[in-house]
């Protein structure tokens, strides 16, 4: 307390006001002081991880809870205000995108990229792939990857852009964000909260950990396949599966991306290219089937038609035009 009452007293002599007004140059710094939004810890690192004992980790379903939980708490949140809208065109690639597709059973880009991002071959992993009928509570955690770093960015979008409005004096702390809810004060709270909880290491090891397996497992798929196409043969296969689960080379496969201490924006950019071509096949394949609905539709009604010419040239002409049309009703969409 005496420090900060130091603080305080130093912070209010630079007022340069005289001892008449001394008093309230001291009340105006206590109040700017206690005005201003804590900062955000830095992110956890990639070694803190590693020290982090195995057994002290999360377990998995414990991960995927905690960061469903928060995910919906943030986003509930960033929906109720329009202090959060950005100016310009929205980015593809938001927490909200990458949670509806993690609800909806959508493919995460493929754990192996390979260097040719768009190759032929990037594509068939994707096409060659369904969505998965699971609810995102059992979908295995290292679908969960890309949500964790758009989390982390948009906390620390959220953190920023209270901060930025405090710490400048264009709102006070006890205002609400948005009318019942909660105060800036009482968010940014509950981000920095969260924030904590996405960068305990022991969060972060389970994460980190689920993410390497996946590429292991699907590397070793890689091998075997390339072995029944005759690309390899057993000699050269069980040698890669044999370095491949050597500890050291294991724990040497890339693991979570460390981004976590990125801006925003350079977290947002690498999630865009990360999912660019998957999206890109995505969307090939949404315009293909639509187009083949259009195509039914159209045969359909061409099929309509056709069935209320043959039964008019049978019925008479054109004089018997009427009973065709109540027997068999006129497709008018047709012929407008």
């Amino acid at each position: 307390m005496d420090a900060t009452h130091s603080a305080v007293d130093a912070a209010a002599q630079r007022f340069r006001f005289d001892e008449f007004d001394y008093d309230y140059a001291y009340s105006s710094a206590m109040h700017a002081l206690y005005q201003l939004i804590p900062v955000l810890s830095d992110a956890v690192s990639q070694a803190e991880v590693e020290a982090m004992p195995e057994p002290d980790a999360l377990q998995v379903n414990d991960v995927k809870y905690l960061l469903l939980q928060i995910s919906h708490a943030v986003l509930q949140e960033e929906g109720q205000s329009s202090i959060w809208k950005t100016r310009g065109k929205p980015s593809l690639i938001s927490l909200k995108m990458l949670s509806d597709r993690l609800h909806t059973g959508k493919l995460c880009p493929h754990p192996i990229q390979l260097i040719a991002n768009d190759t032929p071959k990037v594509r068939h992993q994707y096409t060659s792939h369904s969505r998965t009928g699971k609810p995102a509570r059992l979908r295995p955690l290292e679908d969960f990857e890309d949500l964790y770093h758009a989390l982390l960015a948009k906390i620390q979008e959220m953190h920023q852009q209270i901060a930025l409005r405090v710490n400048n004096g264009f709102v006070d702390t006890s205002a609400r964000i948005y009318a019942s809810g909660p105060t800036i004060s009482a968010l940014s709270d509950t981000l920095i909260e969260f924030w904590t909880t996405l960068n305990d290491p022991k969060l972060v090891k389970t994460l980190d950990a689920a993410v390497r397996r996946s590429r292991i497992k699907h590397l070793h798929a890689t091998i075997l396949a390339q072995l029944y196409t005759h690309q390899i043969t057993k000699a050269d296969a069980y040698d890669l599966l044999t370095d491949l689960y050597d500890p050291d080379e294991y724990a040497g496969v890339a693991g979570l991306a460390w981004i976590g201490g990125w801006a925003p924006a350079m977290i947002t950019a690498f999630l865009a290219e990360k999912y660019r071509v998957l999206l890109q096949v995505e969307k090939e394949a949404e315009q293909r089937e639509a187009f083949l609905r259009e195509f039914e539709e159209m045969a359909e009604k061409v099929q309509k038609y056709g069935r209320y010419l043959k039964a008019l040239s049978l019925l008479g002409g054109i004089e018997t035009r009427m009973a065709v049309e109540l027997r068999l009703g006129w497709p008018e969409e047709v012929v407008e």
